[in-house]
């Protein structure tokens, strides 16, 4: 494998566990000529480097050559790939699956033709069962071209020939369906992630032209367990762009469904369940659903009891990720922070023992939902903590809604603290920043005015100007998208906490004892 970048071997090697280290090093001590062979020093270097450091690598092994280096590389990150393929082929049914295909080839050189439809015929049902369409066409067409060029006892068996066309051909039809919605899921997520929430009814339109005009035909009475999962989560995604919050949360509850119905499928692609369960407690959560988010969030949590032993990494990653947003998202919508320590410690020490598997954008998202957690108990100085190293060079946000966003809560967190000065000389700069990237809206426009005012009059006596922009602002997001920004924060609550002089969660806690 021409893999010879000391960063991707650097973190192959930190992604494997005790064990797959050990099996690595008994992998390639099966030969007497490995016992010392260079890459596996190489290996150890690294294993115990916290950082990849060739040139102490290369001085510990006595190379001189740049070529040997590269290519002791590429033969360890090689030999590593070899021994998870063995480690993994009992865990995995797709890997077992694909090595019987490499058995029924070998039967098939050496003319054991029969012996080859046998394997081939097993492992098709074992391609059904896991509806991977993919591997059951290969399966097939291998089927097909033994029965073209030789006489087999097959043609003894009536419509055997004619059957196997036939289920070649449909399964060719639902690969390419499969496919189809693939690509216009993938495609609207895409959009999303480029030019997030619809703007005005001009973004809608082309976001429903677009939709409407790549969607492929769909019967679901026809479709596959994965068309039916594909066909919901672009629903998904398309509605939840469109700020449909309700048809995005419906579609996902389809999605999920699915699952219910086929429950073996939770097993076999635990990754997917868990994502469709994400997004129903996303989707619930911003419509404050309680009902739906709990219930969403009971069968995860059950989920992951039962089945997180035997997670895979990826596995472990989503329920890390999914779960931990879930975690954080039940302190909102129950107003209720007395468990954020604990939460904050579990997903701090999981983004370190994650860290080489997380994109900034994973770790970004934890930094903002806990940046909030922490304003909404008037902790400042903690929230600007985590907005000071979301805005820092090192962490790139993958989308500038969320760049711009935690500048403007950067400022309220000073702006709280009475750092007037300080927010009078970047209040500018991070209203620039909300109109280069184009989610500037008439919402905002009101509250930075009101920003504005507050620290030229220091924060005093402005509970009348706070009722007032509340009042404007509720008549404004009749609009849906005037709502935008609330997406991201509740800045009502913010205003209401102002003029109780309390922080956001006491706020909520003594409106509705009120209530």
């Amino acid at each position: 494998m021409p893999i010879a970048q000391t960063e991707l071997l650097f973190k192959l090697i930190k992604s494997l566990d005790k064990a797959e280290k050990r099996n690595f090093k008994l992998f390639v001590k099966r030969l007497a000529s490995n016992k010392d062979g260079l890459f596996l020093r190489l290996f150890e270097l690294i294993d115990k480097s916290k950082e990849p450091d060739d040139a102490k690598y290369q001085q510990s092994l006595a190379i001189t050559k740049q070529n040997q280096y590269s290519n002791l590389k590429r033969h360890l990150y090689s030999q590593i790939i070899k021994s998870l393929r063995l480690n993994h082929i009992e865990k995995e049914e797709v890997i077992k699956i694909r090595e019987q295909m490499d058995h029924a080839t070998v039967l098939y050189g050496k003319g054991l033709y029969d012996q080859c439809l046998l394997l081939l015929e097993r492992i098709k049902t074992l391609a059904k069962g896991i509806n991977n369409n993919l591997l059951l066409l290969q399966i097939l067409e291998l089927q097909k071209k033994i029965e073209s060029r030789h006489i087999t006892r097959s043609r003894k068996i009536k419509n055997r020939i004619e059957n196997l066309v036939e289920e070649s051909a449909r399964t060719r039809e639902i690969i390419s369906r499969t496919s189809a919605l693939s690509d216009l899921s993938l495609n609207v997520q895409g959009m999303y992630i480029k030019y997030g929430f619809a703007k005005s009814d001009r973004d809608l339109d082309i976001y429903k032209s677009y939709f409407e005009s790549h969607k492929p035909e769909y019967n679901s009475a026809d479709a596959s367990f994965y068309e039916k999962v594909l066909w919901h989560q672009s629903h998904v995604w398309y509605a939840y762009m469109c700020l449909d919050f309700k048809s995005s949360m419906d579609a996902a509850m389809s999605w999920v469904n699915e699952f219910h119905k086929e429950e073996d499928m939770k097993t076999i692609d635990p990754d997917l369940y868990m994502r469709g369960l994400h997004y129903v407690m996303t989707n619930a959560y911003y419509r404050r659903n309680k009902n739906i988010f709990e219930t969403a969030f009971d069968s995860f949590t059950d989920f992951r009891m039962k089945n997180l032993d035997t997670f895979k990494m990826n596995s472990r990653i989503f329920d890390f990720v999914y779960f931990g947003n879930a975690r954080l998202n039940t302190l909102f919508i129950h107003n209720n922070f007395e468990g954020l320590s604990e939460i904050e410690s579990d997903i701090l020490e999981n983004i370190d023992r994650y860290n080489y598997h997380l994109d900034s954008h994973r770790i970004i998202m934890f930094y903002y939902k806990l940046a909030m957690a922490f304003m909404h108990r008037g902790n400042y100085s903690t929230a600007l903590d985590y907005w000071n190293t979301i805005l820092s060079n090192n962490l790139d946000p993958l989308r500038s809604d969320i760049y711009c966003y935690s500048r403007l809560l950067h400022l309220l967190c000073h702006y709280s603290l009475n750092s007037f000065d300080l927010v009078e000389n970047i209040i500018q700069s991070v209203k620039n920043a909300f109109h280069s990237y184009g989610h500037m809206n008439k919402t905002l426009e009101l509250f930075f005015s009101f920003i504005r005012k507050g620290c030229r009059a220091m924060n005093f006596g402005l509970n009348q100007d706070m009722e007032e922009l509340k009042s404007r602002l509720l008549k404004l997001t009749e609009s849906r998208y005037e709502l935008i920004p609330f997406q991201y924060f509740d800045f009502n609550l913010w205003l209401d906490s102002q003029i109780m002089n309390t922080s956001i969660e006491k706020t909520i806690s003594l409106s509705g004892s009120k209530d």
